[in-house]
């Protein structure tokens, strides 16, 4: 439990080093903490304190059907610490503090006494330690593993914690070779090894991607069958679907093609239990990239947004990063409806997504490691402001004149944003772009350009507050 961690740490430290004054930094994902722990963790006599951006994302939270009590909760809890508490608390975003930040925050700059930083997710935890200097002198509750509500808690100078490693990758397999579909007499539900279907009972349909294709079947109305090509998953990445399928009870509660069934068959494989594919809700609408063809006449793009920040923050406190959140994953209903599909290539845990869509790619993700490393919040950050970009301004933010000789298309690895928030006059960008993005509030082009010029990170709250959503 976090709350006696923090009564062991008080106790345990000498009378003439004990701190004075503690802040205790609340962060979004504090809602994977139980509701009780919540509540013994306003009884400690600290200061709570918050970033700005960890509080858009509570407000938007608050809608969740998973996490929407404890996100009223602890905006209550928090309410009552200010009036038990009450003293100057100044506006910072977490993400001011890490070192890529051109404007970082050093700790002086937020609280005058000692610092106590709690996460509730071991991504941004991990995160937090790998892009924090100049916080010797303050401390982190560390959580040793993805449960939050049971896992060891300690409190550890900051210094000595940045020194930890808690995710520890298992790295994905290619999977093993397997007759085309067609071959397959009997394909059984790969946990119980009921008998479902014939291989010739399933109907194509247009739709397909890099690893798989997608069917329907008489006899699961309603469903889509992803199909691997021709491979059967083994080892960690056929664990990985296990473990998405097991969650799919609070899962299914989102808007995620998520597996509901795993589907096996007999095969001349070396392991038991391989899959070769699973059977998933039918999402329903189109890919969120045709809109930049066909603008957003008749559709409200800021309850998009909205759906959308929330559905990412459900998803990260439930552990599970959207490795490739492009506009190919993301689908759109006639109703507004958002959806994410490819949810295979979640990252879950201790599970890498494999491979990422190179115009969403962080620099910092090498393409010839993606089944082995494993990604931390601000690159699905990156992507979702590249994605946005796209949404504003129907187009990609690399869109511009490249030099005569260079044929090939823009990536972050062979050109460079050209706008700023103060655009240049020597800018090179299209000037379709160029005049939309000078009529965007200061707020959202310094968002932009921060992410896009690598000179700080931004969470989904700050793009909540900047877009108003």
């Amino acid at each position: 439990m976090v709350t006696d961690a923090l009564r062991r740490w008080i106790a345990q430290t000498s009378p003439t080093r004990r701190p004075g004054r503690v802040g205790l930094v609340l962060h979004t994902s504090w809602v994977c903490l139980a509701q009780d722990e919540l509540q013994r963790l306003a009884g400690l006599p600290f200061f709570w304190l918050v970033p700005d951006n960890v509080l858009f994302e509570l407000g938007l939270l608050c809608r969740s059907q998973i996490f929407g009590r404890k996100a009223q909760l602890l905006l209550d809890l928090l309410e009552r610490n200010l009036r038990q508490y009450p003293g100057r608390r100044p506006l910072w975003d977490l993400e001011q503090i890490y070192d890529t930040c051109r404007s970082r925050k050093g700790p002086a700059a937020l609280f005058d006494g000692t610092l106590v930083f709690l996460f509730g997710d071991l991504n941004k935890q991990e995160e937090f330690l790998r892009h924090v200097s100049g916080f010797e002198n303050h401390f982190l509750v560390v959580v040793s593993g993805w449960n939050c509500a049971s896992d060891t808690s300690r409190v550890y100078p900051i210094r000595e914690a940045a020194r930890l490693f808690f995710r520890r990758p298992e790295p994905l397999q290619a999977g093993e070779a397997a007759p085309p579909i067609r071959e397959l007499s009997l394909v059984r539900d790969a946990l119980t090894g009921q008998a479902l279907f014939a291989g010739s009972a399933l109907h194509p349909t247009n739709l397909q991607g890099s690893y798989g294709s997608l069917y329907e079947c008489d006899l699961l109305r309603g469903k889509y069958i992803k199909i691997y090509h021709q491979k059967a998953m083994t080892g960690p990445q056929c664990e990985k679907l296990r473990w998405l399928q097991a969650l799919s009870p609070q899962l299914g509660r989102l808007p995620v093609a998520v597996p509901e069934r795993l589907l096996g068959a007999d095969l001349p494989l070396g392991r038991d239990g391989a899959v070769i594919g699973y059977v998933m809700r039918r999402c329903r609408g189109q890919a969120l990239r045709d809109y930049w063809l066909t603008g957003w006449d008749g559709h409200d793009p800021e309850a998009i947004f909205r759906q959308l920040t929330l559905l990412l923050l459900e998803l990260h406190n439930l552990h599970i990063i959207v490795n490739d959140l492009s506009g190919n994953n993301i689908l759109v209903d006639d109703d507004d409806r958002v959806s994410v599909v490819d949810c295979d290539s979640f990252q879950l845990l201790h599970y890498p997504g494999g491979a990422v869509t190179e115009l969403y790619r962080h620099p910092e993700i090498s393409p010839l490691h993606v089944r082995e490393t494993l990604r931390e919040p601000r690159h699905e950050a990156f992507a979702f402001a590249v994605l946005l970009f796209q949404c504003l301004f129907y187009d990609s933010p690399l869109r511009q004149r490249l030099s005569a000789e260079d044929d090939d298309e823009p990536g972050w690895a062979n050109a460079s944003f050209p706008l700023d928030v103060k655009t240049p006059p020597d800018c090179r960008a299209n000037e379709d772009i160029l005049r939309m993005w000078e009529s965007q509030p200061e707020e959202l082009r310094r968002l932009f350009a921060d992410e896009f010029h690598f000179r700080g990170d931004h969470s989904l709250g700050a793009w909540i507050r900047a877009l108003d959503l």
